[in-house]
C-alpha cells in the first residue's frame, strides 16, 4: 500500500507537540491532533470538541465573525495569549488562519509556564523599583531628622557653655561682697536685719544653682539621647549606602574602622584619642553589617564615657580598638583606662545592671545579643576600679 502526501501530513500533525486542528467555516471540527484533544478536554468541561467556534469563544470574543470576516487565505489571529480561567488556569498562544473558502487551521500552544515566568519577573522588578522608591523616601527622612537633630544637639550644647549662670556668678559675687562688709551692713541696716537680708539673699543664690544643676541634667539626658539617635542615624545611613544586606561577608577591620568614624563628633567633645590597632590579615565574618557596626559603636561609646568622671578630666583619654585573627575566630577589642569596675561581669550583660548611675544597661545586653547572634561571644573584663576595661568580642572566621 503506497503513502501519498496527504498521509505524511496527517501523520506529520498527529506526532507534533502544538494542538491543530482542521474546521470548517462554521467551527465544525474536520480533523484535530492527539495534542489538541489532550489539551482541550480537561479545559473543555461538560462541552464538546466536535465545534471549534462553541468551545474557543468563551476564551477568543467574536471568534466566528472573525473568521467569516477574512475571505482570503492567510492569518486570521496570530499568537494572540488566551487565560483559560478557573478550574485550569492556562495561558495559551492561539492561531487561526483560513486554507480557502471553505476551511481553516486553528493551533493552540501552551505558554503557560512562560507567562507565570514573564509576570514573576515583571513582579520582581515592580518590587524592586518599588524597594529603590522605599530606600530613597528614606533617606530623604534620614537626612531631615538628622538635620534636625543636628540642630537640637547644638541648642542642648550651649546650655553647657557656661560654668555658671550670669545670675549665679552675680549673687555669689554680691555675697562675697556682703561678708566683706559686714559690719558696716550691720550699722546701715542693724544686725538683725543684715543677717537676715544676707540668709535670703544666700537661699536665693543656692536656689538658683540648684535649679541650674537640675537643667543641666535634664540637658545632659537630652544630650545623651541625641547622641543616640545621630548613631542610629549614622549607622543607617552607612547600611543605606553601601547597599548591604544581611548575612554577607565582612572584614572586621572594615567595621572598627566605621565605628570610630561614626563617633568621630563624640571623640572630639570629649577629648579621646583613639589608637587603631588592624591586623595585617583580613579578619572575615558572616553577619548583619548594620548591627555589627552598632555592636562596634556601642563598645566603643561605653569605653569613651568610662572617662567622663572629674577625676579623669586632667589624664590623657585613650581608647584602643584592635583587630586580628585568633585561632579560627576574628577578636575585636575595645580597651579603656577609665572607671573599670569590680566584680560585675557576668552581672553587666544583665538589662538592669549598669556601672553608670543613669544608664539603662540596655547597652551591654544588646550588643551580646548582636555578638551571639553571629555565633560569637562578648566579654568584658576589668582589673579594678579606677583601671580601666576591655571588650572582646569573637567571631567565628568564614576563612
Amino acid at each position: 500500500m503506497s503513502v501519498t502526501p496527504d498521509d505524511e501530513l496527517l501523520s506529520f500533525l498527529y506526532q507534533i507537540p502544538d494542538a491543530v486542528m482542521r474546521i470548517a467555516g462554521d467551527g465544525e471540527v474536520q480533523q484535530i491532533n492527539p495534542a489538541a484533544v489532550s489539551l482541550l478536554l480537561p479545559l473543555a468541561g461538560t462541552a464538546r470538541l466536535d465545534n471549534a467556534f462553541d468551545l474557543l469563544e468563551q476564551w477568543v470574543p467574536d471568534l466566528r465573525q472573525r473568521f467569516a470576516e477574512s475571505t482570503q487565505p492567510g492569518p486570521v489571529i496570530a499568537a494572540e495569549l488566551v487565560r483559560t480561567g478557573s478550574p485550569y488556569d492556562r495561558t495559551l498562544s492561539f492561531t487561526m488562519s483560513r486554507l480557502d473558502s471553505q476551511f481553516g487551521v486553528i493551533s493552540l500552544h501552551d505558554v503557560s509556564e512562560r507567562e507565570e515566568l514573564r509576570r514573576a519577573v515583571g513582579r520582581e522588578r515592580e518590587d524592586a523599583a518599588e524597594a529603590r522608591g522605599m530606600a530613597r523616601n528614606a533617606a530623604a527622612v534620614l537626612h531631615d531628622v538628622g538635620n534636625a537633630t543636628s540642630a537640637i544637639g547644638t541648642t542642648v550644647s550651649l546650655l553647657f557653655s557656661d560654668a555658671d549662670w550670669d545670675e549665679v556668678r552675680i549673687l555669689k559675687r554680691l555675697a562675697h561682697w556682703l561678708d566683706r562688709e559686714a559690719e558696716a551692713l550691720d550699722q546701715v541696716m542693724g544686725q538683725q536685719r543684715a543677717e537676715a537680708f544676707v540668709s535670703l539673699l544666700a537661699q536665693l543664690r543656692d536656689s538658683l544653682a540648684h535649679r541650674q544643676d537640675r537643667v543641666e541634667e535634664t540637658a545632659r539626658s537630652l544630650a545623651q539621647g541625641v547622641s543616640h539617635i545621630t548613631d542610629v542615624l549614622s549607622i543607617q545611613r552607612v547600611s543605606s549606602a553601601g547597599g548591604k544586606l544581611k548575612s554577607v561577608e565582612v572584614d572586621l577591620r572594615q567595621v572598627a574602622r566605621d565605628a570610630v568614624s561614626l563617633q568621630q563628633a563624640t571623640l572630639g567633645k570629649r577629648q579621646v584619642e583613639i589608637e587603631l590597632r588592624l591586623g595585617a590579615e583580613p579578619a572575615l565574618v558572616s553577619g548583619d553589617v548594620t548591627r555589627l557596626i552598632q555592636l562596634g559603636v556601642n563598645l566603643l561609646r561605653n569605653a569613651v564615657e568610662a572617662y567622663d568622671e572629674d577625676r579623669f578630666a586632667d589624664v590623657q583619654r585613650t581608647v584602643t580598638v584592635a583587630v586580628d585573627r585568633v585561632g579560627n575566630d576574628a577578636c575585636l577589642q575595645v580597651t579603656d583606662r577609665g572607671c573599670g569596675f569590680e566584680r560585675l561581669a557576668p552581672e553587666l550583660f544583665d538589662e538592669t545592671v549598669s556601672t553608670k548611675g543613669r544608664a539603662s544597661g540596655l547597652g551591654l545586653a544588646h550588643c551580646q545579643q548582636i555578638a551571639e547572634s553571629h555565633y560569637g561571644s562578648l566579654e568584658l573584663v576589668s582589673p579594678g576600679t579606677g583601671l580601666g576595661a576591655t571588650a572582646t568580642l569573637k567571631i567565628p572566621l568564614t576563612r
